[in-house]
């Protein structure tokens, strides 16, 4: 038998093992942190003006801007409130109350522009950090566990 031969066919395939997990784990992680560090931003959301409750996308609304559909008239902040983080079927989600007197006035629907963090946003700034910190070790871990093999695969030590 051929130990020298076999020695290397066996680093090759442990070595191509590692790089192929760890990339599929690495590009797993670095999917997930966009959802966890990123808002989105949405514009143009119809409701209608008569009094209700309507859900927004995302578990928190930003910088909440509503016009009018027809007259393109911006609605003023005291006929509407955005409630956060609220639980609905087990997800948070944010809420839009409108609350007008006159409903009229301000037509019959609205359009709701403004920044949302999606489902799974961390709000931890510290922890939206540490994510990509995360990435960037199990990059370097990958990285330094191939290095010995090719060394010995190569024949130097």
């Amino acid at each position: 038998m051929n130990s020298k031969g076999e020695t290397n066919v066996g680093l090759i395939v442990v070595l191509a093992i590692g790089v192929i997990l760890g990339s599929i784990f690495i590009i797993a992680i670095a999917d997930q942190s966009a959802i966890l560090t990123e808002t989105q931003e949405v514009a143009n959301i119809s409701v209608s003006s008569v009094n209700g409750t309507y859900t927004l996308p995302g578990q928190a609304f930003r910088s909440t801007v509503i016009f009018n559909v027809t007259n393109d008239i911006e609605i003023d902040a005291g006929n509407f409130t955005v409630t956060n983080y609220q639980n609905v079927n087990d997800e948070y989600t944010a809420t839009l109350l409108v609350d007008t007197g006159n409903a009229t006035l301000y037509g019959h629907g609205w359009l709701v522009s403004g920044t949302y963090e999606p489902s799974g946003y961390n709000t931890d700034s510290s922890n939206r950090t540490i994510i990509g910190l995360v990435i960037l070790f199990f990059a370097l871990a990958i990285l330094f566990s191939v290095f010995p093999g090719i060394r010995e695969w190569l024949g130097s030590k």
